[in-house]
């Protein structure tokens, strides 16, 4: 998909965010989900990532190549918005 997208464009991103877009699922499973003062204050977080900015979070796992860690990171917020 992204064949043409310049080596230069993916060197020049902040690892930094890249890391952030791919591993924030993991951090999110691994936080105490059950506990119901996290939950309320991840869920409008989450809503806000979902509604305003998942297009740039989605585009930079495009440009590294890391679409496939989207999973992880949607079933954990799955299970963090069900009420």
């Amino acid at each position: 998909l992204n064949e043409g997208t310049p080596r230069l464009q993916t060197e020049r991103m902040d690892r930094s965010l890249v890391y952030a877009c791919r591993f924030w699922g993991d951090h999110l499973d691994q936080a105490n989900g059950d506990d119901d003062g996290f939950r309320a204050r991840a869920q409008p977080l989450l809503r806000t990532l979902f509604h305003q900015k998942a297009l740039y979070w989605l585009e930079i796992l495009c440009i590294d190549k890391a679409i496939p860690s989207s999973g992880g990171s949607l079933y954990a917020a799955k299970s963090l918005l069900k009420v």
